[in-house]
């Protein structure tokens, strides 16, 4: 453990990680929403083939949890970023990964309800935004099984829906942003829906394999505000070859 995790006072159910790929560390709390592969792939969309978000740029995460997204942006890029994320107890921790890692200048950590966006930042402020939001509807198996709540809200469509994330994205964008998104294959018709109606067009889609004799699990999108038709298709990733 090095000096800066040394001065970090952990709390019950909380440990130290060591992000991949970078000198960052991360607290995560086992009671709620711990980061996956799926921020690692959305991280990775973002400068794969080519670096989408420069120094320069303005970068929201939605639904930032405990601050995953944002630190692995910083560690690849000089862009200011926002993070903004409605449950309390996520929200302290993710300021605490913030400070942990002495990111304070460069992250900042908003606490608000993404429907109503315009209350937390203005229009047209950022010209990109990233976001791994609640996958599953609120009626889908599996939300009463989950003991805690902060878990349903994380994983189901219970305070926010697809809706309300594109529509979210179309605010804080600008003429010619860009939305980067992970979500499950299975919504894509509805995620294309939504796109459309908040003149966003699809740019590059890439479907993520668990092994190469399975079906998609995850589909990574990247969509531009008020852009011409034009999608490319990326290479399938395979997680397990």
């Amino acid at each position: 453990m090095n000096l800066k995790e040394q001065q970090i006072t952990l709390n019950d159910n909380e440990e130290i990680d060591k992000l991949p790929d970078c000198d960052f560390s991360i607290i995560q709390n086992k009671k709620l929403f711990c980061y996956g592969s799926d921020a690692l792939l959305l991280v990775k969309f973002c400068q794969e083939p080519a670096n989408r978000i420069h120094d320069k740029d303005i970068t929201v995460d939605l639904c930032t949890g405990n601050g995953i997204i944002p630190l692995l942006l910083a560690s690849k890029c000089k862009s200011k970023i926002y993070g903004i994320e409605l449950q309390e107890e996520s929200f302290l921790l993710a300021e605490r990964n913030i400070q942990l890692n002495k990111l304070d200048d460069q992250i900042k950590i908003l606490k608000g309800d993404i429907c109503s966006i315009s209350s937390i930042l203005p229009q047209n402020s950022a010209s990109v935004v990233t976001v791994n939001p609640p996958y599953m509807k609120s009626g889908d198996t599996g939300v009463k099984e989950n003991t805690s709540q902060a878990l349903n809200i994380a994983r189901h469509e219970i305070k926010c829906k697809l809706e309300d994330v594109i529509k979210a994205a179309a605010y804080l964008l600008n003429s010619s942003g860009v939305l980067f998104m992970i979500h499950r294959p299975e919504r894509l018709s509805e995620i294309f829906a939504q796109l459309n109606t908040f003149h966003f067009e699809p740019k590059r889609l890439q479907f993520i394999y668990p092994s190469i004799n399975k079906t998609p699990q995850m589909v990574l999108i990247e969509a531009k505000k008020n852009a011409r038709s034009g999608l490319i298709i990326m290479p399938p990733y395979i997680m397990y070859p």
